[in-house]
């Protein structure tokens, strides 16, 4: 099996673009070998984070159909952005440092209004967003009861989830305020996963994480049912996981079917 794997990995990178789907493939069969190893010789409890998404509600076909929009504040950010996201699709955004792509996802999740167009979002649509500048520097609260707070358990369940993201002990009782920037990332993706949505809004999700954190949360995304739409500037993360990207460009917003070493061989970047 272990050949198997490294095989469906090398044709994934290979592919042109790199396959999503074939690094999917592998990483179940790792994990089923895991498993095998696991029942033939029980490990000791390592400090890694633990996450598994669930799906939430299924809704249609058609999750986020935004036309024509056009958004700008002392100048234009973009015009006449039309996109369409499908149950189960995972996008990325591209774009230079001020094109626009926070805003965009800010009008996705209605946080930000458009100056022009439309935007539809499916019925039922429970949406988790992970902002790059998350949580409030002037945050009080401690740990546990954040969790308890967004999650709505039990102290001793919210201990338990904050075990699986490297929080133990007095970890715990730190405030948010005190926490660094990849702490409060993984804190932020403690809610997530423990809330069932059924669209994942990404703003930089990987950012200041180290590689075991960001591995364990690319196989969680590989797995995961819904909807992502994503913003990074981590090209491992987006050739990993996305085969479809819009390039948010000269104020335009273009959609292809490939990575982001696809649209750099293709000349747009």
């Amino acid at each position: 099996m272990k050949e198997s794997i490294k095989q469906l990995r090398t044709w994934a990178s290979q592919a042109k673009p790199p396959n999503a789907s074939m690094y999917r493939r592998a990483k179940s069969m790792e994990r089923a070998l895991n498993r095998i190893k696991r029942l033939e010789k029980p490990r000791l409890d390592a400090k890694k984070m633990n996450m598994e998404l669930g799906e939430g509600k299924r809704v249609s076909n058609r999750v986020i159909e935004m036309e024509n929009v056009a958004k700008g504040y002392d100048y234009l950010l973009f015009e006449n952005v039309n996109m369409l996201i499908r149950r189960g699709e995972h996008v990325a955004i591209i774009g230079d440092n001020g094109a626009g792509k926070s805003t965009l996802l800010k009008i996705i999740l209605g946080i930000t209004s458009v100056d022009e167009g439309s935007i539809k979002t499916a019925t039922n649509l429970k949406v988790g967003y992970l902002s790059q500048h998350e949580f409030e520097s002037d945050n009080n609260d401690t740990l546990l009861n954040t969790i308890r707070e967004k999650v709505n358990v039990s102290e001793g369940q919210a201990r338990h989830i904050l075990a699986n993201f490297m929080f133990y002990g007095k970890d715990v009782f730190r405030k948010v305020k005190d926490l660094s920037g990849g702490e409060k990332i993984r804190l932020r993706w403690a809610q997530i996963v423990n809330t069932d949505y059924n669209l994942l809004v990404l703003d930089e999700p990987t950012n200041h994480l180290d590689i075991e954190a960001k591995e364990t949360i690319e196989d969680a995304l590989l797995d995961y049912k819904g909807s992502v739409i994503a913003v990074s500037h981590d090209r491992y993360f987006l050739n990993k996981l996305f085969n479809t990207t819009y390039l948010l460009k000269d104020e335009k917003l273009e959609r292809f079917e490939g990575n982001y070493d696809y649209i750099k061989a293709k000349g747009f970047l």
